[in-house]
């Protein structure tokens, strides 16, 4: 059995699905994001017998039965106002929804635990390491990373200009019709006190890498952010009227061998790599992400990579 557990609306998941139904092959979708939502949907868990039951589409899955499951993304961050009486006050809204969110996350958990019985997980959901374990850990397996500090005071900070960006993963934040992302910052101006934040030396780069790694290989593409003043310090904040050009690319050896030790020690079979090419030749990594997007890399590298996470999980079902 093949679960394809992602999220209601998402592209790479529907891509993927496609090669299923092409090639007449069995697979179950759970859409995380949407069970809240559906009447088709049922969780129970017996604690007391150890026993669960789980219906999707108001079919029960058979927990007993060999399962490769493709964690693609299980959250989405939704908006529960319509939820709350307007009448409500802000400081209640932050809370309750805190608390809505922290229980779905609590709940999430629980039914990965229970569909894990006779799995293997293409990869487990919640990582255990965070942003700076992960930069320690690259460290360790032989990748360069930026000058890194995390501090509340710019008197230990001895490089021209440097950049901030969150300790954890990055958030949006929507304001009436508009919606705000945080993104890599040049730092300007700091007020005399600031909680401890994430401060890096600006790496003075030739161009961007991103890397998709699928279960020791590594597809590449270069990044040419660099020459436009909009994407030059993060690639995200993307030009839509002037895009910036895109090709395949290929890492050196050693590179590549020090990513895969990397990707053994967090147990993780997918992911996609941020790395700078700096002016210096050296190549800084700067962060993993186990659910990134790669079809911006598939599509402009014709990597192909949807048909090749695909039969990865065939492989796996074959083999398993």
């Amino acid at each position: 059995m093949i679960i394809l557990l992602t999220i209601g609306y998402e592209r790479t998941s529907d891509e993927i699905v496609d090669y299923f139904l092409f090639y007449n092959k069995k697979y179950i979708r759970i859409n995380c994001d949407t069970l809240k939502d559906s009447n088709s949907f049922y969780f129970g868990y017996k604690l007391n017998e150890n026993l669960s039951k789980i219906k999707v589409n108001s079919k029960e899955i058979n927990l007993d039965e060999k399962k490769v499951i493709w964690n693609r993304r299980i959250s989405r961050r939704t908006f529960i106002d319509r939820f709350l009486d307007k009448k409500i006050d802000f400081e209640n809204s932050r809370l309750f929804s805190q608390f809505v969110f922290k229980d779905w996350e609590s709940f999430l958990k629980i039914f990965v635990n229970r569909l894990s019985k006779n799995t293997f997980w293409f990869d487990y959901p919640f990582v255990k390491e965070d942003k700076i374990d992960v930069l320690l850990l690259a460290q360790k397996n032989g990748l360069t990373i930026p000058e890194t500090i995390i501090t509340n005071s710019l008197e230990e900070i001895n490089y021209k200009e440097y950049i901030t960006k969150p300790l954890s993963s990055t958030t949006g934040f929507k304001h009436g019709n508009k919606f705000y992302s945080t993104y890599t910052t040049i730092v300007k101006k700091v007020k005399h006190k600031f909680l401890p934040s994430l401060l890096q030396k600006r790496i003075d780069k030739r161009y961007e890498v991103r890397t998709f790694y699928l279960d020791g290989e590594c597809y590449s593409m270069a990044i040419f952010s660099q020459n436009d003043k909009q994407t030059e310090v993060d690639f995200r904040r993307y030009n839509y009227k002037k895009p910036n050009r895109n090709i395949p690319y290929k890492l050196p050896h050693y590179m590549e061998d020090n990513i895969r030790k990397l990707m053994n020690d967090l147990d993780l079979k997918t992911g996609s790599i941020d790395i700078i090419k700096g002016k210096d030749d050296i190549y800084y990594f700067l962060e993993v992400n186990p659910v990134g997007q790669f079809g911006m890399t598939s599509k402009p590298c014709n990597y192909n990579l949807e048909k090749k996470v695909f039969e990865k999980l065939i492989q796996y079902e074959q083999n398993f």
